[in-house]
C-alpha cells in the first residue's frame, strides 16, 4: 500500500486539511499570549491565512502535476503506437497503479507484435501453400506424359545409349515426382491423431532408424534421456516425421564428422525434446528465416522440411524452436503437450 496512489492521494488530503487548521491555531494561541492592537490582529490572521492557503494550492498543484504526468505519458505512448509501431516501450519510474498500467501496456505491445508477427507468417504460409499447390498440380500433368515416353521408348527401343537416356529421364522425373508430392504435403492441412504417447520409445525408434546413416557419415548419434520422462499427446507418426528432419538437418550441418545429441526435459505442462549437433551453426541474419518456407542455405532440398516441421508440432497444441551460434552448433527445441496419464511402450 507504500507505493500506492490512493495511499499517497490520502495522505496529502490529510496534509491539506490540517495544515490550515495548525496554523491558523498557531495564529490565534500566539495572539492570545501576545497584546496587539485590533487591527494588527486582523492584519496577523489575514496574512497567516493568505500564507497558508497559497501553500496549500502550491502543493495540491503540484501533486497533481506528479499524478496526472505519468497518465499523460502513458496516453501519449498510446497515440505514438500506431504511428511508431510495435517497438515503442514506456519507463516504468513507480511502482504504484500507474507503474502496474504501464508495465501492463508494454507486455500487451510484446504480445500485440508477437500477434502481428504470427499472423503475418501464417499469411506468408497460407500463399506459399496455394502456391505451391498449383505448381505441383501443373508439374505433374506434363510429367506423367514424360515418364510415360520414357517408358515406350525403353520397351520399344535398343541402344546402350538410348538406355542411358532413358536411366536420366527416369531418375529425374522420380526426383521431381518426390519435390511435387513435398509441396503438396506443404499445401494439404495437417489432421493429426492427437493420443498419448511415449516420447522416449518414440525417440528410440527415430534414432535406431538413422544410426546407419549416422555412421555412414561419421556422426555419433547418442541419447541423453531422464529416466521419468512423461508420455506427450501427439500424433506418433508425424512426430517421428519431425524427429528425423531435425536429425537429417543435424546431418547436412556437420561437415565430416560430429555428434547429434537428442535429449529431453519436462515440466508441469510440457516436454521438450532437443536436438542438438555440434555443427557450422546458423548465421545470425538467417535465424529469423529458419522456418519460412523454401529458405534453405543448402545445396540440397526445397527448403520445406523445417517449415513443415513447425507446421506439424504447432499442429498438435506444441512448438518448435531454435538456438544457434555460428561455428559451435544448433539446438532445435521440439516443445509437445504433457499426458498426465502413464503411457506403456
Amino acid at each position: 500500500m507504500g507505493g500506492s496512489i490512493l495511499y499517497r492521494a490520502l495522505t496529502a488530503f490529510s496534509l491539506l486539511t490540517a495544515l490550515p487548521t495548525i496554523i491558523f491555531g498557531t495564529a490565534v494561541f500566539y495572539v492570545n499570549i501576545n497584546v496587539i492592537d485590533i487591527a494588527g490582529k486582523r492584519m496577523l490572521i489575514f496574512l497567516v491565512m493568505l500564507g497558508t492557503f497559497t501553500s496549500v494550492l502550491i502543493f495540491g498543484l503540484g501533486l497533481i502535476v506528479r499524478l496526472i504526468q505519468p497518465i499523460l505519458g502513458l496516453k501519449e505512448s498510446v497515440d505514438r503506437l500506431v504511428d511508431e509501431g510495435l517497438n515503442k516501450r514506456i519507463r516504468v519510474t513507480s511502482n504504484d497503479e500507474i507503474g502496474e498500467l504501464s508495465n501492463a501496456f508494454n507486455e500487451m505491445v510484446v504480445k500485440l507484435s508477437g500477434a502481428v508477427k504470427e499472423k503475418e507468417r501464417l499469411y506468408r504460409l497460407a500463399a506459399t501453400g496455394e502456391l505451391a499447390a498449383t505448381l505441383a498440380h501443373e508439374i505433374k500433368n506434363p510429367l506423367n506424359a514424360i515418364s510415360g515416353a520414357a517408358v515406350y521408348i525403353d520397351k520399344n527401343h535398343d541402344g546402350i545409349l538410348i538406355k542411358e537416356f532413358i536411366k536420366i529421364i527416369t531418375d529425374e522425373v522420380s526426383r521431381i515426382d518426390k519435390l511435387t508430392g513435398t509441396l503438396l504435403g506443404f499445401a494439404k492441412p495437417i489432421y493429426p491423431q492427437i493420443e498419448p504417447n511415449d516420447i522416449t520409445a518414440l525417440i528410440h525408434e527415430t534414432v535406431l532408424l538413422l544410426d546407419k546413416e549416422a555412421q555412414e557419415q561419421n556422426i555419433v548419434l547418442e541419447e541423453q534421456l531422464p529416466d521419468d520422462l512423461p508420455g506427450v499427446l501427439c500424433d506418433y507418426n508425424q512426430i517421428k516425421q519431425v524427429l528425423i528432419n531435425l536429425i537429417i538437418n543435424g546431418f547436412d550441418a556437420i561437415d565430416s564428422s560430429g555428434t547429434i545429441t537428442i535429449s529431453a526435459r519436462h515440466s508441469v505442462d510440457t516436454v521438450d525434446v532437443l536436438v542438438s549437433d555440434n555443427g557450422s551453426g546458423i548465421a545470425p541474419e538467417n535465424m529469423k528465416n529458419i522456418f519460412n518456407p523454401f529458405f534453405t542455405t543448402k545445396t540440397r532440398g526445397t527448403g520445406l522440411g523445417l517449415a513443415i516441421s513447425q507446421k506439424i508440432a504447432r499442429g498438435q497444441n506444441g512448438d518448435l524452436r531454435v538456438e544457434s551460434t555460428l561455428g559451435e552448433g544448433t539446438k532445435f527445441i521440439l516443445t509437445l503437450p504433457h499426458c498426465k496419464e502413464t503411457v506403456h511402450s
